[in-house]
C-alpha cells in the first residue's frame, strides 16, 4: 500500500465539474447510473463535452422503464453528443459504442456497494485518459453505502490524490489520473 490523501474543496460541488471539465478541455465523458438522466443533462447543457455515455441498467424497483424512457427523452436534445446505454455498469465498459473510447472524465453514481464501486473503478479506470478524472457521487458514510471504503481503499493502493466536493450531505469525490 502506498500513502494517499484526502482533500476537500470546500468551494467545489457536483455542480461545478461542467467547469472542471471545460478547464481541462475534457471531450468524452461517460456517467454510471443515470436514473432519469438529470446530471447527465447539467453536465451535457453547462459543458462543451463532444461525447457522454449515459449508462444505466435500470434494474432496481425505483429505477425501472420509465426512468429510462425520460433520460432517452431528457438526453435525445443532445443528438449524437449524447448516447444513452442500457447496461451494467461494468459490462458497459466493453459496449460495442464505447469499448474502443478513451475517456476524459468518468463519474460513477450506479450501485453504491463497496464491491460495485470497487467493481466499476476496476472496469473504468483503465479507460480514463493520462489527465482524466474519475469521479462519483456519495462519497458519504450512510447505511449500504461503500463508496468511501472502495475509494479510499483504491486510493491508497495507488498513491493516489482523492478530492472531494463541499456538499455537507452526499458529496462527491473525484481523483485526476497521474
Amino acid at each position: 500500500m502506498e500513502s494517499f490523501e484526502i482533500v476537500r474543496h470546500e468551494e467545489v460541488s457536483r455542480y461545478s465539474f461542467p467547469a472542471i471539465i471545460d478547464d481541462h478541455q475534457y471531450e468524452v465523458a461517460a456517467e454510471l447510473g443515470v436514473q432519469k438522466g438529470y446530471f447527465s443533462y447539467y453536465l451535457l447543457r453547462h459543458s462543451h463535452l463532444s461525447f457522454l455515455a449515459s449508462i444505466d441498467s435500470w434494474q432496481m424497483k425505483h429505477a425501472n422503464q420509465q426512468h429510462e424512457s425520460h433520460a432517452r427523452w431528457l438526453l435525445g436534445q443532445f443528438g449524437g453528443r449524447s448516447k444513452v446505454i442500457n447496461s451494467k455498469s461494468v459490462d458497459a465498459a466493453e459496449h460495442p459504442d464505447i469499448r474502443k473510447l478513451v475517456f476524459d472524465f468518468v463519474y460513477i453514481d450506479a450501485n453504491h456497494s463497496c464491491k460495485a464501486v470497487t467493481a466499476d473503478i476496476e472496469a473504468w479506470w483503465p479507460k480514463v485518459r493520462r489527465g482524466g478524472c474519475l469521479a462519483g457521487h456519495d462519497y458519504t458514510v450512510a447505511r449500504k453505502c461503500g463508496v468511501i471504503e472502495a475509494v479510499n481503499h483504491f486510493a491508497e493502493t495507488n498513491g493516489l490524490l482523492v478530492n472531494i466536493t463541499g456538499e455537507p450531505y452526499w458529496p462527491s469525490f473525484f481523483i485526476f489520473k497521474p
